[in-house]
């Protein structure tokens, strides 16, 4: 659709993969509730900054990946030379320093936080094409957006349940990010990751009732059991179907959503169920994988 009008900003837009963005802004939005902050454009720094992070992230892995790209016929914008390679690289550098810059503003844990999403970004763009456990980089990466976020939010210790919930997010992105890259030598590898992957929202109210805060409701049991029901018919199904990766990919929300609701914050995990709603949408117009 973009790429028919002729804009120039387009392929830039389709570079970004920016359709995921809203599964950031459902990560922010829980760091956020945790740290009791008032609302304020505070918020919008962080996700933005936040969105840097990612953006440079999907620029420097097609940067990483022309050559595979070319061979395999990937036609993504760098390939077909609709933005130089050295236009890329340059955008890429202003985004690692304006991110870093604006983080170590905001005080030393966040600047920590930020050097930590950086390495982590950096080292699965160059190595996950020859070293298959680069994944769990991957996996780091969208974990740390909890606390990088937190920490400009708050100078409180970081809660436990909010790090049970970073390690569930970092566990299912390890995993969806194995699925699309099919990264599994046989299919009871891939079954049994499907399967683990389903146990992330299954046992959700679980790992955060032994947090020891509050009990899980009928509203939070309800809502695991149809995320869970809803994830075994993409995972148990055609996995390498690119929608069905993006659907996975927008179920972050979902996750952010059976936390919030876990913690009685009703309006907060309404927003993150309406947000895996529009990263579904946003995917059809803007490929997100």
């Amino acid at each position: 659709m973009l790429s028919n009008t002729g804009f120039k900003i387009a392929p830039w837009i389709r570079l970004s993969r920016c359709s995921n963005l809203p599964t950031l802004l459902s990560n922010v939005l829980v760091a956020w509730t945790f740290s009791s902050r008032a609302f304020d454009l505070q918020f919008f720094y962080v996700f933005f900054f936040i969105a840097v992070f990612y953006t440079l992230g999907m620029f420097l892995n097609d940067i990483c990946d022309l050559d595979f790209d070319k061979k395999a016929g990937i036609n993504r914008p760098l390939v077909l030379g609709e933005i130089k390679v050295s236009h890329a690289v340059t955008a890429t550098l202003i985004m690692m320093l304006t991110g870093v810059s604006y983080f170590a503003f905001c005080g030393w844990r966040p600047f920590l936080y930020s050097l930590l999403l950086l390495g982590s970004i950096v080292g699965y763009d160059l190595r996950h094409k020859v070293f298959p456990a680069s994944v769990l980089l991957m996996g780091v990466c969208r974990m740390l957006v909890y606390p990088l976020s937190y920490f400009v939010f708050t100078i409180k210790p970081f809660p436990p349940a909010l790090m049970v919930a970073s390690l569930v997010m970092g566990l299912w992105t390890l995993g969806l990010t194995a699925q699309s890259r099919n990264r599994f030598k046989t299919k009871r590898g891939k079954r049994i990751v499907s399967t683990l992957m389903v146990l992330l929202p299954a046992g959700l109210p679980l790992f955060l009732y032994f947090t020891g805060n509050e009990s899980a409701s009928l509203q939070v049991i309800a809502l695991s059991v149809g995320v869970v029901i809803f994830f075994v018919k993409l995972l148990f199904s055609s996995i390498d179907q690119i929608p069905n990766i993006g659907k996975l990919i927008a179920g972050m929300c979902f996750l952010d959503a059976i936390v919030l609701l876990f913690f009685n914050h009703h309006v907060e995990a309404f927003v993150c169920i309406t947000l895996y709603f529009f990263t579904n949408k946003f995917q059809k117009v803007i490929r997100g994988v």
